[in-house]
């Protein structure tokens, strides 16, 4: 059956309902007559179908319209089968700005279907969907494990292939407390700064979602760490990210306290010092570990 005619079906048995609605008498009969007509509507419409109705609905008829007929049927079967069209919704919107923009799109979200646990990255491409073992080093430096991944090849009319690559992710024991409206938009900076070459890939980037820092705090940390790395101090790299991170409170008032001390017409700097120096001298009394002890001191004075 073509197209055409599956729309016409489509029409008419909605034509038919309408009918009924307004005409049928309210006994039993027209009743049970209306609810299989309107059985038979929605197990008429495909997939395809509804995704038009919503790309016309959200979009309008010009611009919907048009996005329905480049990605008819380009979903395959597979995404057909997991997703709604509403999240086909979003993921057209992405797809469609990687042809305006070099950035590239992604989306850190948690699914609406309440049975489905669990967070999801999305992160989208032009042509083929991106190596996985490409990703999951970001992912995990940033604060989560991925527990498996799905990709899919999207098609439009006029040729053009993306890929659209859904991560199921959850967050590491440390991170699980993160405000997640907070930290969405830092990670996904984040990730498209160390993807694009303009960020590191290390152990000091699990302080964006323990701290609430973006990364370029994270970045005046690490270079921090390099310095007195270079002065000899005794103690790794990766011992000193994962000493930050086990202070998440104290490494957001070091960087506090830093930008305090330092950051051109601050208003208030004296006073807002002098509190985050008390503040930190007081933590600081309360750190048990020695080593730690150390190397956040290190950082202080």
């Amino acid at each position: 059956m073509t197209d055409s005619r599956v729309l016409q079906k489509q029409t008419l048995l909605e034509q038919l309902a309408d009918v009924l609605q307004d005409q049928a008498p309210d006994n039993d009969d027209s009743l049970e007559l209306r609810e299989i007509v309107a059985r038979m509507v929605e197990e008429s419409r495909s997939w395809d179908d509804d995704l038009h109705g919503e790309l016309v609905r959200s979009f309008g008829d010009s611009i919907g319209g048009r996005y329905a007929q480049v990605f008819s049927g380009g979903f395959p079967s597979a995404y057909r089968a997991r997703f709604s069209v509403s999240e086909a919704l979003a993921d057209i919107e992405q797809i469609q700005s990687i042809a305006v923009s070099t950035d590239v799109p992604m989306r850190f979200y948690q699914p609406r279907d309440p049975a489905e646990t669990g967070f999801h990255f999305k992160l989208y491409s032009q042509g083929q969907p991106v190596v996985l073992s490409d990703v999951i080093p970001i992912l995990e430096n940033l604060g989560m494990r991925v527990l498996g991944e799905h990709p899919y090849r999207v098609r439009r009319r006029d040729g053009e292939n993306f890929g659209v690559s859904d991560f199921t992710v959850e967050l590491h024991d440390r991170c699980r407390d993160a405000d997640l409206d907070t930290v969405r938009p830092l990670i996904q900076s984040a990730f498209r700064e160390i993807w694009n070459g303009f960020a590191e890939n290390d152990d000091f980037n699990q302080l964006i979602m323990l701290c609430g820092l973006d990364w370029r705090e994270v970045a005046l940390i690490r270079a921090y760490a390099r310095y007195i790395k270079q002065i000899r101090f005794g103690f790794s790299q990766p011992f000193i990210a994962e000493t930050l991170a086990r202070h998440p409170d104290i490494t957001s008032r070091l960087v506090a306290f830093f930008f305090s001390r330092f950051e051109p017409n601050i208003k208030g700097r004296k006073g807002k010092a002098e509190r985050l120096d008390a503040e930190l001298r007081d933590a600081l009394e309360a750190v048990a570990s020695l080593d730690d002890d150390r190397i956040l001191r290190r950082f202080f004075v």
